[in-house]
């Protein structure tokens, strides 16, 4: 009897260490792919921030499209580096990604499909942080 109740001890502990082992694995997998994702943020935040039309634009224009889009791409780098090692700064990356949000939330998408665009991104990237925090967190 004795027997058993150690070997289902052994048998349940190597089971827990095989689970624990592939939750690390997939943590791992979505941190890599949180870092991708916020750093294809950052890069849409610079197109916008500088098109291909800027030198095109009044000075006012300019300086309205770099007050709005650099504060964005700032904070989108600054998630980017929140994954971009094994230890995740949460509380970094949180605040910067409300911060984020805040700031994105000021934009009018209305009948502009490249904002628009930017938007579905954003979205779908606070989905993938929200999955990833409830995965490994």
């Amino acid at each position: 009897m004795q027997r058993i109740s150690y070997f289902v001890g052994a048998a349940t502990l190597v089971l827990l260490t095989a689970t624990a082992c592939r939750d690390r694995e997939a943590c791992e997998r979505s941190r890599m792919k949180m870092q991708q994702t916020w750093a294809d943020l950052k890069n849409t935040a610079a197109k916008q921030k500088v098109p291909t039309t800027f030198e095109d634009l009044s000075e006012a224009d300019k300086a309205n499209r770099m007050a709005q889009w650099s504060p964005i791409e700032e904070k989108a780098e600054l998630l980017r580096s929140s994954f971009e090692t094994k230890q995740i700064t949460w509380n970094a990356a949180d605040k910067a990604r409300e911060e984020l949000n805040s700031r994105a939330s000021t934009i009018d998408t209305e009948g502009k499909p490249l904002l628009a665009g930017f938007s579905h991104q954003l979205q779908t990237a606070n989905a993938a942080y929200d999955q990833m925090q409830k995965d490994c967190r």
